[in-house]
């Protein structure tokens, strides 16, 4: 990793995986609160359409080098060296965009987004049996108000649109744009889900850490937007619901599906999907 790839990572991403707080998101600009000093009001601000920081409170910014180099008191090449020993696998590149998507629900506005700690997300996911490890690494626990009406908190799961599938116990939704969601992980065995709880649920299931790839669809409906992906890889395994919608979308991804295929549903034959099982599994 050189300078130039290393300032194409997302600046808003590292500082999430870093455990910092974010205050208020949109499609432009991200809030958190300073790591370089103690605040309750969020002074660092990500500007999320030219991946760059600035500090309202010391009036410094700069790039994602410059970030790291005034955090760790680096210079350039222990920040390089620090950024090549951190797992950034998870963190999105950058992509410089002249149009935003418009958001599918624009009166909704992100108060906050952090590592999940709220008690009852937890424990959601705990009577999802999920590895809450797995979810600290894949999810966020998100706070947001639509309308200006009261916020509403859950667990949010981030798609290669910038937006997220929200849940918590009582309610699921999409916040902002709807789309699939990738995780490359240079593997040439790609694995497909229906959703992110299942998609957590084989994580969790697993004994071993393969290295494979993984598309979460978010949506049976969105099974095409896989199809472009399918000619990168040498195995294709499906894990999608035992239903109708899950059936037809994996028929869609198979007749796409020009190497080694597999549907892996067979393994959750008397389930729903994959959560069903390892929840059975567990009790």
């Amino acid at each position: 990793m050189n300078c130039e790839q290393a300032n194409r990572l997302s600046l808003h991403e590292i500082l999430l995986a870093m455990g910092m707080t974010c205050t208020k998101y949109n499609n432009k600009e991200s809030w958190f609160l300073s790591p370089f000093r103690t605040e309750r009001t969020a002074s660092l601000k990500t500007n999320r359409l030219q991946n760059v920081w600035y500090d309202h409170g010391s009036g410094e910014g700069g790039n994602v080098i410059d970030f790291i180099k005034k955090l760790k008191n680096y210079d350039t090449t222990e920040a390089l060296n620090y950024l090549r020993s951190t797992n950034t696998s998870n963190i999105f590149s950058f992509q410089k965009q002249g149009i935003l998507t418009q958001s599918q629900n624009s009166n909704i506005i992100i108060k906050k987004l952090c590592q999940i700690q709220n008690p009852a997300l937890k424990g959601y996911l705990k009577s999802r049996k999920i590895n809450i490890n797995e979810a600290l690494i894949y999810c966020k626990e998100i706070h947001y108000t639509e309308d200006d009406q009261k916020p509403f908190f859950g667990i949010g799961f981030k798609n290669d649109f910038d937006g997220f599938e929200f849940r918590n116990k009582y309610f699921k939704s999409c916040l902002i744009n709807k789309n699939i969601t990738t995780i490359l992980n240079g593997s040439k065995t790609l694995c497909i889900f229906e959703g992110f709880t299942d998609f957590l649920s084989y994580r969790t299931l697993r004994l071993i850490d393969l290295k494979e790839d993984y598309v979460i669809l978010n949506s049976t409906s969105l099974a095409s937007r896989s199809i472009t992906l399918l000619q990168n890889y040498n195995v294709i395994k499906t894990y999608l619901d035992n239903d109708d919608s899950g059936k037809k979308a994996t028929l869609i991804i198979k007749e796409n599906c020009n190497n080694e295929f597999q549907d892996c549903s067979n393994l959750y034959e008397n389930y729903k999907d994959l959560n069903e099982y390892l929840i059975a599994l567990e009790k």
